[in-house]
C-alpha cells in the first residue's frame, strides 16, 4: 500500500527483507499492499536499508512499484523524503557505503538528488567526498555534468562553508580529492574561517597531495610563482591571518612545512600576526626551526638586496624579524622560556653575524619597549636567564650587559624590578650575579640602579621588602 507515511508500521516484514537483500520477498509484501513508507525506530525505511546494505535490485523493486501504483511526483517524493532524525536520505546513504549501482538507479530517478542535503546541509557528493567513495564521487559527478550542473554541484557548501575538495582533505582521501581536482574544483575557494582546502590538506598531514594540489595550481614545477592569480591561492591568509605554512608549523606537520618552504619560498615572510619562524619559535618547535630560520634569513636579505619589499611588512624593508607587537625572535623564545630554543637561536648567531640585528641580538623593545631579559624577568626563566645573560659576557658577546640590566620598559621598570616584583629571587640574584661576575668587575651604576625607582618611586628592593 502506498497509504500515508504517518500511518505507518513499526514493524513491518517489508524492512527486515530490504534489509536482507530478498528482492522476491519485497515483490511479494508490495502485492499483498504492506505500507512501503513504514520505518524501523531509528528512521529507516525499506528504500534506506537496501540503499544502506546496497541491494541494488530491491532499490529497484521499490522504486518500480511506486513508479507502477503512484505519479512521478509521489515517487519524487518518496525518494527525497527522509524519517531519519540526521535527514540522510538514501541518495546520502548509497553515497556514503560506496554503493554506485543504487546511486546511478536512485539519481537516474530524480536527479534533484544531486544538491539535495542533509539536516547537516550535506549532499550525496559532500558524503561520497568523506568517505572515499571514489566509484560513488563518478557516478554523481557523471550525472551532473549531463545535467549542467557540475559547478554548482562541485562547489555547493556544507556547514561552516566547506565544499566538497574540503571535506575530501580533511580525511585525507586522495582518490577523492584528485577526482574533484580533474572536474573542476576551484582551489581558491575558502571556507567559513577563510582557509582554502591546502590548510586541510596540511592539518591532516597528508604531504603527497599537498604536492599534487601545488603542482595543479603552479605545474611549472610545482612553484607558486608562476602567477599572481595562482600565487594568491597558495598566499591566502585565513581569518585570524595566518597563511598555509603557519598552519603547517602549529598542526605539527613537519613534511607539509618542509615542503611549503621549498615549493613557496615567499611563505616566510608572510603573516599578518607573526611569521611563520615566530610561530616556530612560540611553539618551541626546534625542528621546524633549524629548518625555517636560515630559509627566512636568506629570503629576507635577498629581498633588501633587490630593494624588494618584505611581504610581512608592507612598505618597510625590516632590519629585524618581528611580530605584529614588535616582538623579536628573542623576544618570542624568551616567552616560552625554552632553553633549548633560545640557544639554537644564540648558537646561530654566533655562527652568522650577519644575522644578529635580524634575530634581536640588539635587544631592541618591542611595543612596549620591553626587551627579550624582561619577559625572563617577568615569567621567572632562570635557566633561561642564565643561557641568555651568558652571552653578554667575553670577547664574542653577542648583547650589551648594560642594555640587558639597565633598559627600561615604557613605564620605567627595569629588569631587576620585574623580577622582585614578582618574587622570582633566584632570578634576581643572576642578575645581579652577571653585574658583578668574576669576568666583569662589579659596575658602579648596580647600587644606584638597584636603589633607582619607576614611575611611582619603588625600586626593587622597596619591592622586595614588600614580600
Amino acid at each position: 500500500s502506498t497509504s500515508d507515511c504517518n500511518d505507518r508500521a513499526v514493524e513491518s516484514p517489508l524492512l527486515d527483507a530490504a534489509r536482507k537483500g530478498d528482492a522476491a520477498a519485497c515483490t511479494r509484501l508490495l502485492k499483498m499492499d504492506v505500507d512501503v513508507c513504514a520505518a524501523d525506530r531509528h528512521g529507516n525505511r525499506a528504500l534506506e536499508l537496501a540503499a544502506i546494505n546496497g541491494h541494488g535490485a530491491v532499490v529497484k523493486v521499490l522504486t518500480d512499484a511506486m513508479a507502477t501504483t503512484q505519479s512521478t511526483h509521489y515517487l519524487h517524493t518518496y525518494v527525497l523524503r527522509s524519517e531519519r532524525q540526521d535527514g540522510m536520505l538514501a541518495s546520502h546513504l548509497a553515497a556514503q557505503g560506496n554503493h554506485a549501482d543504487v546511486l546511478e538507479h536512485l539519481v537516474n530517478i530524480c536527479p534533484r538528488l544531486l544538491v539535495e542535503a542533509s539536516g547537516a546541509n550535506v549532499t550525496a557528493v559532500h558524503y561520497a567526498s568523506m568517505s572515499n567513495s571514489a566509484a560513488a564521487l563518478r557516478v554523481l559527478l557523471n550525472h551532473a555534468e549531463r545535467q549542467g550542473m557540475l559547478s554548482d554541484v562541485i562547489m555547493k557548501t556544507a556547514e561552516r562553508g566547506m565544499t566538497s575538495l574540503h571535506l575530501s582533505a580533511a580525511a585525507g582521501h586522495d582518490e577523492c580529492f584528485k577526482i574533484l581536482l580533474e572536474n573542476g574544483a576551484d582551489l581558491s575557494v575558502t571556507d567559513g574561517n577563510g582557509e582554502t582546502a591546502l590548510f586541510a590538506l596540511v592539518a591532516s598531514y597528508q604531504a603527497e597531495l599537498l604536492e599534487f594540489a601545488l603542482h595543479v595550481v603552479c605545474p611549472e614545477q610545482g612553484r607558486h610563482d608562476t602567477a599572481e592569480g595562482d600565487t594568491r591561492v597558495v598566499q591566502n591568509a585565513n581569518a585570524q591571518g595566518d597563511t598555509v605554512l603557519h598552519s603547517a608549523i602549529s598542526s605539527g606537520s613537519v613534511a607539509c612545512a618542509k615542503l611549503l618552504c621549498d615549493k613557496c619560498p615567499e611563505l616566510l615572510l608572510i603573516g599578518e600576526r607573526e611569521l611563520p619562524v615566530c610561530t616556530c619559535v612560540r611553539l618551541r618547535s626546534l625542528l621546524l626551526l633549524r629548518h625555517i630560520l636560515p630559509a627566512t634569513l636568506s629570503m629576507l636579505e635577498r629581498f633588501r638586496a633587490a630593494g624588494r619589499r618584505c611581504p610581512a611588512e608592507g612598505d618597510v624593508i625590516v632590519d629585524v624579524i618581528p611580530d605584529r607587537r614588535r616582538r623579536t625572535l628573542l623576544h618570542c623564545a624568551a616567552m616560552t622560556g625554552s632553553v633549548a630554543m633560545l640557544s639554537a637561536l644564540l648558537e646561530h648567531c654566533k655562527a652568522n653575524s650577519r644575522h644578529r640585528k635580524l634575530i634581536g641580538c640588539g635587544l631592541p623593545g618591542d611595543s612596549r619597549e620591553c626587551t627579550p631579559v624582561f619577559y625572563l624577568a617577568w615569567m621567572g626563566y632562570t635557566k633561561a636567564a642564565r643561557v641568555m645573560l651568558a652571552h653578554c659576557q667575553g670577547a664574542d658577546s653577542l648583547f650589551d650587559v648594560r642594555a640587558a640590566l639597565l633598559n627600561t620598559s615604557r613605564d620605567g621598570r627595569s629588569a631587576y624590578y620585574i623580577a622582585a616584583r614578582n618574587g622570582h629571587w633566584r632570578l634576581l640574584q643572576c642578575l645581579l650575579a652577571t653585574g658583578t661576575s668574576a669576568s666583569l668587575p662589579r659596575p658602579p651604576w648596580l647600587g644606584v640602579h638597584l636603589n633607582a625607582g619607576d614611575e611611582h618611586d619603588l625600586s626593587p628592593l622597596h619591592v622586595a621588602s614588600m614580600h
